[in-house]
């Protein structure tokens, strides 16, 4: 592993109990999140405490709208596949 293409970076994720822990990030991603920290006068633990947050809003709305629809499917409320194409296209269409 090569110190010089991997930076050690703490992040401090805010919870009930803050907790540090370690990730490895290259260094052309710790150099544009340094730019980003600056600009916004921030430091990194700050903006990769945003990005999780996103990460995780994101992800439980994923899971979240996967849940239905097997729920869905499940209770026979399906739409064939032509039916679901031939709505993409009507909206794609009306762009």
């Amino acid at each position: 592993m090569h110190r010089n293409t991997i930076t050690y970076v703490i992040i401090s994720y805010i919870m009930t109990r803050p907790r540090t822990i370690s990730v490895r990030i290259d260094d052309r991603k710790v150099k544009q999140l340094d730019a980003y920290a600056q600009q916004d006068d921030r430091d990194r633990s700050y903006l990769l405490n945003e990005a999780v947050d996103r990460y995780l809003e994101v992800r439980q709305l994923q899971t979240a709208r996967i849940q239905e629809g097997l729920r869905q499917a499940t209770s026979g409320k399906v739409i064939e596949h032509a039916e679901v194409i031939s709505r993409l296209r009507k909206r794609h269409a009306a762009r």
